[in-house]
């Protein structure tokens, strides 16, 4: 593969990868539907490191709240030492299409390999 083709699938996995963190923060799926995105999503190497933290903390908010809010994410992030996390990216959903969160995630897992 070369240098263009890498680039581009690497931004293509970067939105993906947006899409699903964006789905989650915004909470446009169900709880269970939510639970089996984190459980898919475990092990995943994610190929940015804000989305790596952004995941974490949604996962760690989640299972001990039992939703999602941009304030728990947020001391959360601050408190694993990552404050300047840019979180009006991750709440923008308004052209992210009406993909749910079970395709995002598959979407995402075959890009990867």
């Amino acid at each position: 593969m070369n240098d263009s083709a890498l680039n581009s699938r690497s931004s293509q996995i970067a939105e993906r990868e947006l899409g699903v963190l964006r789905t989650i923060c915004a909470t446009r799926a169900d709880s269970q539907s939510l639970s089996e995105a984190f459980a898919h999503l475990a092990d995943y190497r994610w190929e940015y490191p804000d989305h790596e933290v952004v995941f974490a903390a949604a996962t760690k908010v989640f299972k001990t709240e039992g939703k999602i809010s941009l304030e728990k994410l947020a001391a959360q992030t601050t408190r694993a030492g990552f404050p300047d996390i840019d979180w009006p990216v991750y709440f923008d959903d308004e052209n992210d299409g009406d993909d749910s969160i079970e395709d995002r995630v598959s979407a995402l897992l075959r890009s990867k390999r």
